[in-house]
């Protein structure tokens, strides 16, 4: 990922260092980094903080570094904050506390877990040749350093291994006028070894996010933007005010948290995450921290809800300005209880996909009008329009596929793995630039969009369609239930029947479920049957990967044969 990229594009935006004069005539805005804490309240060693100060000097005042800068933080206060020298040498400027880095080889880390999750699986060993991947390596040299001070080459003794790069034996440069693959690798991606004396160039990465997806189909995919890396800094932050606090609950690799992470640290706020998601934990954050902002998806909101009012009861909720949700479909019964409890000015709810050819969104207030709908797109950024299978645009309350394009123009988005393969290969694209969300639904009067399901999990009954998430936001209203998951399984006289998967947290029985269920969902929608488990349903995103679900479930009940043509059915 490159460092540089701290907000999604606005088209037509400027580049440029941080702090660096508008084109427009805008001068620079002050950081509002700064200390918060001290290090005896953070719990942190002074006299440990301070020897690092003279340790950078140590390394900067002989000219080893032109300059460098350390932020040390614990739960979210700056305890720490040191600049030394300079970020521009040839100008004598010094490095700020929001001068941007230029930062290479970020992935070290997670690729050495990755090949260790393949060791462990048995798909490599650690003394496998690296030439049987990259042949480049088949015929190593290495350098050697004669008596006179010079160099020469000689064939290597042994192979290069897995081992060897993990480890960081390989004899692997870093592509310094050394000869090797690896330089040539550098080159071909114009990566410059070179003495920096000057300011960094600008240099404006051809994508500006590559993003995890795949939560409801279980095929995980990286989808890579075919915009620039480009921001403006002087843009108003949407999510978060400067000096605000931001609390993180959700995955990194996920479009919302990212793109909510990253806008509020551009903006100016302090971001505070966490290792993973709890609910009660989550309210003592906020109480803690005084945050000010978060996002959620249902999956969250519906365990911070089945807390119970006397353990909700017991946080200090005040300093939250606004809570958004998304990534999946919030039933009505709880989107109602979380704006009786936090109020309706502080719930926001926002649609999209990792393509983001736009997006709509709704606010608490105009929900409790429109109560069950996603919200409206900003006609200013993007369009909406309800198609049927043909394509034709279809009118008010009129259900059909979703499908969005950008006021500027149709995107780029392609997915990783398939470059510059366009993302219509998985989805679909009609004329004129509107890109398929992959969602069925129906606009009202006024615009708003009200989704019905996702189109490839609709189960056809009888020639009758009914969505799995209808009946998931019946069923987690019952108290017992914790999370569920509908299908469709085979069914010779009906086409499909219907599956409950239910996670429950107490006893509970099939046919009370079913006299739960006959109060809000037509006869033909109540499952045929139900299969409880002990274990969440839906992943920390909040999505529901019905496929593997299906396909495990058919594996453990119908023979192998009949499962294979059951599936394909």
């Amino acid at each position: 990922m490159d460092a540089g990229l701290l907000r999604e594009p606005r088209r037509g935006a400027l580049h440029r260092p941080a702090g660096e004069p508008a084109a427009s005539g805008g001068t620079r805005r002050e950081s509002t980094m700064r200390v918060t804490a001290t290090p005896t309240a953070a719990g942190m060693d002074a006299d440990l903080l301070a020897r690092i100060r003279p340790w950078l000097e140590g390394w900067v005042e002989p000219g080893r570094l032109p300059g460098r800068l350390v932020l040390v933080a614990r739960d979210g206060d700056i305890v720490l904050l040191e600049t030394v020298g300079l970020r521009d040498r040839e100008a004598g400027l010094p490095v700020e506390v929001d001068t941007l880095f230029r930062i290479y080889s970020m992935t070290k880390p997670v690729t050495a877990v990755a090949v260790m999750m393949l060791v462990e699986a048995g798909h490599l060993r650690l003394d496998d040749p690296v030439a049987r991947w990259l042949p480049c390596f088949a015929q190593p040299t290495v350098q050697v350093i004669d008596p006179d001070g010079g160099v020469h080459c000689e064939p290597a003794r042994t192979p290069m291994t897995v081992r060897h790069l993990l480890t960081h034996t390989a004899g692997l440069g870093y592509g310094t006028r050394d000869g090797t693959p690896v330089e040539a690798m550098y080159l071909d991606r114009d990566v410059d070894f070179g003495p920096h004396d000057g300011p960094l160039a600008d240099v404006v990465a051809p994508h500006f996010k590559a993003m995890i997806s795949g939560g409801s189909t279980g095929r995980p995919k990286i989808i890579v933007a075919g915009n620039p890396g480009v921001i403006d800094l002087d843009a108003p932050c949407p999510t978060i005010q400067p000096n605000e606090r931001m609390l993180l609950t959700g995955p990194l690799h996920h479009n919302a948290p990212f793109f909510a992470a990253t806008t509020s640290l551009l903006g100016g706020g302090c971001l505070i995450i966490t290792r993973q998601f709890d609910a009660e934990d989550t309210l003592r954050m906020i109480e803690r921290h005084k945050i000010n902002f978060m996002t959620l998806v249902p999956t969250m909101m519906h365990r911070l809800w089945r807390l119970g009012p006397e353990t909700r009861s017991k946080y200090d909720l005040s300093s939250i300005r606004s809570i958004v949700h998304s990534a999946a479909p919030c039933p009505v019964w709880l989107k109602e209880r979380w704006i009786e409890w936090i109020g309706p000015d502080r719930v926001v709810e926002a649609y999209s996909n990792t393509e983001a050819p736009g997006y709509t969104i709704i606010s608490g207030r105009d929900w409790l009008r429109k109560k069950g709908s996603v919200g409206k797109v900003d006609p200013n950024s993007c369009e909406i329009m309800i198609a049927d299978r043909d394509g034709r645009p279809l009118g008010p309350h009129q259900t059909g596929e979703v499908f969005m394009r950008p006021k500027t123009g149709p995107d780029s988005d392609y997915y990783y793995g398939e470059r510059y393969a366009y993302i219509g290969a998985n989805s679909r694209r009609l004329p004129g630039g509107w890109d398929s969300m992959g969602d069925l639904g129906y606009l009202d009067e006024e615009g708003y969009l009200f989704l019905c399901d996702r189109q490839s999990d609709v189960i056809i009954r009888g020639g009758a369609n009914i969505y799995p998430a209808e009946i998931e936001a019946a069923l987690e209203a019952h108290p017992a239930v914790k999370s569920c998951a509908v299908i469709g399984l085979p069914d010779e006289d009906l086409g499909e029947k219907v599956l409950a998967i239910v996670e429950i947290d107490r006893a509970i029985s099939p046919d009370d479920l079913r006299s739960h269920l006959r109060d809000c969902l037509s006869p033909h929608k109540i499952p045929a049957s139900f299969e409880f488990v002990d274990e969440p349903l839906r992943n920390n995103a909040g999505k529901i990967c019905r496929r593997n679900l299906r396909s495990a479930w058919l594996a453990r009940t119908v023979p192998a044969q009949q499962a294979a043509v059951a599936y394909a059915l």
